[in-house]
């Protein structure tokens, strides 16, 4: 038996053991007793995976995303990394492991100025972390804050430490593979999660399974259906999917998982996923035709379907299309009240009388006065203020919007620097895509890949966004930094800046090795 087969059975053990632990201790109600056994198998995991550690930073986090661990205040998938990285350099000190750098000097470059000015901010506008200082019972400090911080910190150890991974495009491909699997499964999880917790409507009343996913927003099967449709999208062409049955049948169901949640920017997200996709395979007229015959296929249905009887939102994300009457003006009036605060409050944010914003050169930091925290938290459980008031999320900085968080936070200047490395992104992931087609396991390169671009447009620009939301995709960041450093270096693709001719790698060694056997046969015998 060889020493990888010994290792995984050693690791699987280890982890069914830690199953039965963990749901032991959940049972009795024993949670912080959980915390030592955590911290001892994950240290068993790692010296027994050794040098391939590194596979944890790749199947890990869409778990840890997915099914929400840890939430948004603390980087549970950047913090993987960060344990990663330093036990691959321990290994590497002690010789057991090689350290390079696949460096890509445009993002390497746009990637240390972004967070060098990101951290300049706290220099000038110092605040306690709020990851250690609780702004209620900790009083004493007047400015607390600054998870994102964090966030920049743990994104950059992320970047660093796939960047220092000596792979092969066909090996990262294979990884990428089980990445899907297990985003999959992940989905899923996340999904039966929801399903088996209490529900709640939109009032935050307790309801009934049935009445929760008819009444109200339900997002219990949005993450599921965004990955079946994603990868249904890119293993197969639009007309491959809606000629076969079983597969136009499983995305549908991608589909209406997706709008029941009612969120239109996330339909908005699954069209522009197709239509990248599209662009990618240079299937143009498919597109063009494909989304008229969508378009009338809405409109038939909105005719055809009493609105009366169709669920909240799908309703609600119907109700954006235009030429579409869902006949019910409440829920018209509550989907335009959501776009008119915003723009009430960013009327506010660029009003500088208000003062919400004191330097838009600079930007303001990532401070919050604990003190009218404190006071804020006390009037909600009072109920004197609404939680969800615009004037509330005014005051804290939450803005629904990364242009106006940029500026806040950041000033012109950030938001400068933010725009322009998102651009370079863009840039490299449409050429990267653009070239990869076509190649083994391209599917998954595409499932990890293509997201990127909608994710900076929806969440980061459009939707509600935020810096934490920017951190969160450095992982496939990072991943495409390394699938376009291992396709220029194996030949797959040429470099975006070479003034000469490019020869690939694999042509290089072809040629030298014909070389050299000219060089010998030229020798006396």
């Amino acid at each position: 038996m060889g020493s990888g087969v010994l290792k995984t059975i050693v690791v699987l053990i280890l982890l069914v053991a830690l199953a039965f632990v963990a749901g032991s201790m959940a049972a009795d109600g024993v949670k912080q007793a959980m915390v030592p056994s955590l911290l001892a198998l994950g240290v068993l995991v790692l010296l027994c995976l050794g040098h391939n550690c590194w596979i944890l930073a790749f199947i890990i986090p869409p778990f840890l995303s997915l099914l929400e661990f840890g939430g948004y205040k603390i980087p549970m998938a950047h913090l993987v990394s960060v344990v990663l990285l330093g036990y691959w350099l321990l290994m590497g000190v002690m010789g057991y492991t090689k350290i390079t750098w696949n460096k890509l000097p445009v993002i390497d470059f746009a990637v240390f100025i972004f967070v060098v000015y990101f951290l300049s901010t706290w220099f000038a506008n110092p605040v306690k972390i709020n990851a250690f200082v609780n702004p209620i019972t900790d009083e004493g400090y007047a400015q607390v804050g600054g998870a994102e911080y964090i966030w920049c910190l743990t994104a950059l150890m992320t970047f660093i430490f796939i960047s220092i991974l000596p792979l092969t495009f066909e090996r990262l491909g294979v990884v990428l593979k089980w990445v899907v699997v297990f985003s999959i499964i992940a989905a899923f999880l996340a999904s039966v999660k929801t399903l088996i917790s209490p529900q709640v409507n939109d009032a935050g009343e307790r309801v009934a399974l049935g009445e929760a996913i008819h009444g109200s927003r339900f997002s219990g099967f949005a993450d599921l259906g965004n990955a079946i449709c994603l990868l249904m999208f890119c293993k197969y062409s639009i007309l491959g999917i809606i000629c076969s049955p079983w597969k136009l049948a499983l995305c549908l169901a991608g589909g209406v998982g997706i709008a029941l949640s009612g969120f239109r920017s996330m339909i908005l997200n699954v069209v522009i996923l197709c239509a990248l996709i599209q662009f990618y395979r240079r299937q143009f007229v498919t597109l063009i035709f494909c989304a008229l015959c969508a378009y009338a296929g809405v409109l038939g249905l909105s005719h055809a379907i009493p609105m009366e009887r169709v669920p909240l939102g799908i309703k609600r994300v119907f109700s954006s299309v235009p030429g579409v009457d869902v006949k019910d003006k409440k829920l018209a009036s509550a989907a335009q009240h959501s776009l008119d605060w915003r723009y009430q409050m960013w009327d506010w944010a660029m009003d500088s009388s208000k003062g919400y914003i004191k330097n838009y050169v600079w930007g303001d930091g990532f401070a919050l006065d604990s003190r009218e925290y404190r006071l804020e938290r006390i009037n909600i459980n009072r109920r004197k203020i609404d939680s969800g008031s615009n004037v509330l999320f005014a005051k804290r900085g939450v803005w629904h919007s990364g242009w106006v968080t940029a500026i806040h936070r950041l000033g012109y200047v950030g938001l400068t620097i933010t725009v322009i490395f998102q651009l370079i992104v863009c840039v490299y992931v449409v050429r990267l895509c653009m070239n990869i087609r076509g190649v083994a396991n391209y599917e998954y390169f595409y499932f990890i890949l293509i997201p990127i671009i909608p994710d900076i447009i929806i969440l980061f620009h459009y939707s509600a966004g935020t810096y934490t939301t920017f951190f969160a995709l450095f992982h496939k960041l990072s991943i495409m930094k390394l699938t376009y450093v291992l396709a220029v270096k194996e030949g797959i693709m040429s470099p975006m800046f070479s003034k000469q001719k490019y020869v690939p790698m694999m042509l290089q060694e072809v040629e030298g090795a014909h070389r050299k056997s000219e060089e010998d046969s030229a020798l006396p015998a």
